[in-house]
């Protein structure tokens, strides 16, 4: 399932790379895992320990791709060392399985120490200097993925489980994200908007992530200060607002003066 642009850069990442272009990989690469994984015969048979298993999977990849392209400075590498850590991590979990141990924690942590050792431990940090234009390219992809995991968390807790919509969904709020960039600094401040937008909701809210995809779609540029965000949530109207009125009047609402 590779809907955006899987164009592999090769290179080292250098200060031409843009940050949009270079998350779609991570992306395209965790879905594949979602999907690899919970078609599994493991996952499968709907045990308990499934979500679990899942969410560390996708937790432990993601850790394999950050380190990597930080230590490196190589998209490729840390594109394919991800690929192969779905591998890694869904047969060790087959093979736990079929031994039949069942301490959770031990499985889950076993599984993550090896694809660690399969992935990390191999690389050769990298010699460059890191210029403040790579830092910000690097920090950017840090808040997209990080946007994109907490994403996955939602989603996970309106489903109360894994749905098999959810790589679309994920995919969806990903492609917006990264349409319509200049700049990293034009980036940074919607990167910035999202993340302000994704917290602010009550915990107990449903449906965020209809909200989310809407604000991503089309309102991301219009800055959000989390000054703004406490002025509207102490408004006596607030929670009529987002309960009672439609995500899109809510949302106009929430970016008013």
């Amino acid at each position: 399932m590779n809907d955006m642009d899987d164009t592999e850069i090769t290179l080292k990442l250098n200060i031409n790379n843009k940050s949009w272009e270079i998350f779609p990989q991570y992306v395209n690469v965790m879905n594949d895992y979602l999907l690899n994984f919970s078609n599994s015969k493991k996952f499968k048979r709907g045990e308990n320990d499934g979500i679990y298993l899942l969410k560390n999977g996708f937790y432990t990849l993601t850790n394999v791709f950050k380190t990597i392209m930080k230590e490196t400075l190589n998209i490729e590498n840390a594109v394919k060392s991800t690929k192969h850590s779905i591998f890694y991590y869904t047969n060790f979990i087959e093979q736990i399985e079929e031994n039949k141990i069942h301490d959770l924690n031990i499985s889950s942590n076993n599984a993550s120490i090896f694809v660690y050792k399969k992935t990390i431990d191999t690389i050769i940090p990298n010699s460059q200097v890191i210029t403040k234009k790579l830092e910000e390219i690097i920090k950017n992809i840090d808040h997209s993925i990080l946007i994109y995991s907490n994403m996955f968390e939602i989603l996970i807790n309106e489903y109360n489980n894994y749905n098999s919509n959810i790589p679309e969904k994920l995919m969806n709020v990903a492609i917006e994200m990264c349409n319509n960039n200049d700049n990293e600094n034009y980036y940074d401040t919607k990167l910035s908007n999202i993340i302000l937008f994704m917290n602010h909701f009550p915990e107990e809210k449903n449906n965020k992530y209809e909200y989310i995809y809407l604000y991503v779609k089309k309102y991301k540029p219009h800055n959000l200060t989390l000054m703004g965000l406490l002025l509207k949530k102490a408004h006596h109207s607030y929670y009529d607002k987002l309960y009672n009125n439609n995500i899109k009047f809510y949302i106009k609402w929430l970016l008013s003066d």
